[in-house]
């Protein structure tokens, strides 16, 4: 089966300035997949590509095995696009909006009422019979993420789509998105390391229009990792830390938050080892757990850091 994404050696070049260069990129079919970079890196322009609305000036790109430009009809619902500033005629109600959408996407009939009032639900817009115009930036994002997903595409191309969302609201989105990837692809593109982007499938980085890395985020961890460990411990005492020191698996104990966090130079040793030790000082373990690094302290490991400048 063919990948939903594949782009190969992919250039954009705007009157002499290059957007992109020698991209190569694989969105496998059934992935949650991040593109990450900082702002001016070129993912609005690559997903603009993907989505047909852009031709390449060099490369080649498909998208559920065709030339998304070339394409662009026959792929009409079959990829949901939201731009990273989506464009709505603000005198339109927000029902109308989408009901004008996919009637030119091909869906009508009795499943239209239906299907936009599914949609607008699961993006929390209740107010469907509002203006346009009325929407904040976030609400305009949010009817945006409804018109992708309109008529069900098995393929998500989402530019930023947490951008105007902060607090509960954001988490909710990402507890949509995080959905999306039981009914199909998803390829969404951010300037930030968060929740949503941990739990992604698969991680793509991208500076200054070139593909600094593309990776399974398991893959990546299992390279990058640091080996640590987490003990929330009943108590942790000098003796105990002393004994502990001692141990030479042990790189560095470091108590934090009432948590006692392991840098150890070999994790399956550190296990074994860890129990008899706690129990020797008559000490109850209330929790042994291995410490989970963020993917900027991955990143950094793996030498692409430096995006995280912006």
């Amino acid at each position: 089966m063919e990948s939903a994404v594949y782009a190969r050696r992919l250039a954009k070049s705007f009157r002499g300035r290059k957007a992109l260069e020698n991209v190569d990129l694989v969105v496998e079919n059934g992935e949650l997949a991040c593109l990450y970079g900082p702002p001016e890196a070129g993912k609005s322009t690559l997903l603009r590509i993907l989505a047909g609305e852009v031709r390449p000036s060099g490369g080649e790109a498909r998208i559920l095995g065709k030339d998304p430009f070339r394409s662009r009809s026959s792929l009409l619902r079959k990829v949901g696009f939201l731009p990273a500033h989506p464009v709505f005629y603000d005198w339109m109600r927000i029902n109308g909006c989408l009901a004008f959408l996919a009637r030119a996407g091909g869906l009508g009939g009795s499943r239209l009422a239906g299907r936009i009032g599914e949609v607008l639900e699961r993006v929390g817009l209740n107010e469907e019979r509002a203006r346009v115009g009325d929407l904040t930036e976030e609400g305009r994002c949010r009817l945006g993420l409804a018109q992708a997903l309109l008529l069900g595409p098995p393929l998500l191309l989402l530019d930023n789509p947490l951008a105007s969302c902060a607090g509960e609201s954001r988490s909710r989105l990402e507890t949509l998105l995080l959905s999306l990837r039981k009914e199909g692809t998803v390829l969404f593109s951010s300037n930030t390391l968060g929740p949503l982007e941990e739990q992604c499938d698969s991680l793509a980085v991208l500076d200054r229009g070139k593909l600094l890395l593309q990776e399974k985020l398991g893959s990546l961890r299992q390279r990058f990792q640091e080996p640590a460990l987490v003990l929330d411990l009943s108590d942790c005492p000098a003796a105990f830390l002393a004994a502990l020191q001692a141990e030479p698996w042990l790189e560095e104990a470091i108590p934090q938050d009432g948590l006692l966090r392991l840098r150890v130079r070999d994790l399956e040793q550190a296990t074994l080892s860890l129990p008899p030790l706690i129990g020797s000082h008559r000490l109850a373990l209330r929790r042994l757990s291995v410490d989970k690094q963020p993917l900027a302290a991955l990143l950094a490991r793996a030498g692409k850091g430096s995006v995280t400048h912006a």
